[in-house]
């Protein structure tokens, strides 16, 4: 008998969102006989545009639905109930949240205990030998729920961005996040940089320690050769993401620059209308969103020079991983994870919150012709961002922790 697999996502395979999961999912199938997904968020019923899932994977919406459904008939009072079946935990890691989150604390653990029967309910978990999810939130509180009815087993937790990052949601820490660390056998950040916070923020947990994602090897494309600098970025258009930076920057760059974006987001309007008062030798495109297959095969067809990511934070892109990977160098800031992958002689690092100036005069004095910056990067990629190897390591991990029969 082999080991299953419980995952659980937000949404994947359904979108939008978490295209990244498809690798993470396909790349871990060959290690488990099976694994078993059940999204907690999304419309009730199958949605269009499912994603490619393996033979070995099977998607249990039925779950999900059910939850969904118990929930909005739940009176004020069952959800109280719900929300304090573990009151040490909740009202634990509810006092330690600035602002006082207790509130938030006893709806999120009211969900999660919801998920957490219901999966019980629906699902053998004595024939699973693991669970796991992308997610260090809701989603990992619930593998916490699900070790503690069976503790045989093993329970891990990937970490990124806004499950690391409290501060992003206006909160000091996490609603249970403490009390899911304790009672999970693991914990993978993205980052050291992400490591390292959750070491300061859980400083008696010993279940940390980094892990890396991965992207698939691309064929490397090539730079311009016709005088035009070709700038790719790829982020929503949002606050955190300060697109507008580079719009803003480009005001002032004498040399012709193709710029495009892939993404949109709420703050599209005000991007426009900066890009409305560019000056003729600089082109933009501004793309929406692309599929990820579709994204990767149109990359593999176009000349890019340079790839710009100017967040004020993030975990670890997935979307410089992937510019890597085409041999596309990067102008980052230096925020999260983002100096670990744009090492010395891969791209530049601006501060983490530069000057208009200092990104102008970088895109201004961005060679193109520096061969030696495209082929670093592709290394990098290749050694240290694979998704085939980190998930066979992931996978692993989690194996050597099995008791099977």
């Amino acid at each position: 008998m082999g080991v299953r697999l419980l995952y659980l996502t937000s949404r994947w395979p359904d979108p939008p969102g978490e295209a990244f999961l498809s690798n993470e999912i396909r790349d871990l199938s060959p290690h488990f006989s099976e694994i078993v997904i059940v999204p907690i968020d999304g419309p009730v019923g199958i949605s269009e545009n499912v994603r490619y899932t393996p033979s070995n994977v099977s998607v249990r919406r039925d779950i999900r639905d059910s939850v969904l459904n118990q929930w909005n008939n739940t009176g004020m009072i069952g959800r109280l109930s719900l929300g304090l079946k573990h009151p040490f935990w909740t009202i634990g890691d509810g006092l330690k949240g600035r602002p006082f989150s207790m509130r938030r604390s006893i709806g999120e653990m009211g969900q999660a205990n919801l998920f957490s029967k219901t999966i019980r309910n629906n699902l053998d978990l004595r024939e699973f030998s693991a669970v796991a999810t992308f997610w260090l939130s809701r989603t990992a509180t619930i593998c916490a729920l699900l070790k503690i009815s069976y503790p045989h087993l093993v329970a891990f937790s990937r970490a990124h961005g806004m499950d690391i990052y409290a501060q992003r949601s206006g909160l000091n820490r996490l609603p249970l996040q403490t009390g899911t660390v304790r009672r999970l056998d693991g914990v993978r950040a993205d980052s050291n940089k992400g490591v390292l916070h959750l070491q300061q923020t859980h400083t008696q947990a010993k279940n940390i320690a980094i892990g890396r994602l991965g992207v698939d090897d691309q064929q490397p494309i090539n730079g311009s050769t016709d005088g035009v600098l070709r700038i790719l970025s790829v982020s929503s258009i949002i606050g955190v993401k300060r697109v507008n930076l580079i719009a803003e920057a480009l005001k002032e760059v004498s040399r012709t620059v193709h710029w495009t974006h892939i993404g949109d987001g709420e703050l599209r309007k005000e991007l426009e209308e900066i890009i409305d008062t560019l000056p003729s030798n600089i082109i933009v495109e501004l793309k929406g969103w692309i599929p990820n297959n579709q994204l990767m095969g149109w990359i593999g067809k176009q000349e890019f020079d340079l790839f710009m990511n100017v967040s004020s934070s993030e975990g670890l892109p997935v979307s410089i991983m992937e510019a890597f990977s085409f041999g596309i160098p990067a102008l980052v800031t230096a925020v999260g994870g983002n100096p670990e992958i744009v090492q010395e002689g891969a791209g530049i690092l601006l501060a983490e919150n530069p000057s208009i100036d200092s990104i102008t005069q970088n895109i201004q004095n961005w060679d193109e012709a520096n061969l030696q910056r495209r082929e670093v990067a592709l290394c990098i990629q290749r050694e240290e961002y694979c998704s085939e190897k980190n998930q066979e390591v992931f996978a692993k991990e989690i194996l050597s922790r099995c008791v099977v029969d």
